[in-house]
């Protein structure tokens, strides 16, 4: 879309009024004497809707599942392996460390 403006539509208002219509939340979108209004935020619903109005068919759709990753299977070994085994070492290590007795530094000569 080259020719691209964003205006506010109205007034902010406080509470809904009852007389009017009830239009908190849609977006109009206008391109090339076409319009159109959603709520929706939604990329699904948004994009076919602008290649609409531009009259473009939309570009053909990469083979993917909907939310790629998901669920996300990981490895419960390596996180075993560090609560039970990483972690005590480090907290046993560390409290050895702090406990042991400083040594007497000689004086000089």
């Amino acid at each position: 879309m080259p020719n691209m403006s964003i205006s506010l539509a109205g007034e902010r208002q406080s509470f809904p009024t009852n007389g009017g219509e009830d239009r908190y939340g849609e977006v109009e979108y206008i391109y090339a004497g076409r319009s159109d209004v959603s709520r929706s935020t939604s990329p699904r619903e948004i994009l076919p809707m602008l290649y609409g109005l531009a009259g473009v068919s939309p570009p053909a759709s990469a083979p993917a599942s909907d939310y790629p990753g998901y669920p996300l299977v990981a490895d419960r070994r390596v996180a075993l392996l560090w609560f039970f085994l990483g972690l005590p070492l480090c907290i046993a290590l560390g409290w050895w460390w702090s406990r042991r007795h400083p040594k007497p530094i000689a004086p000089r000569s």
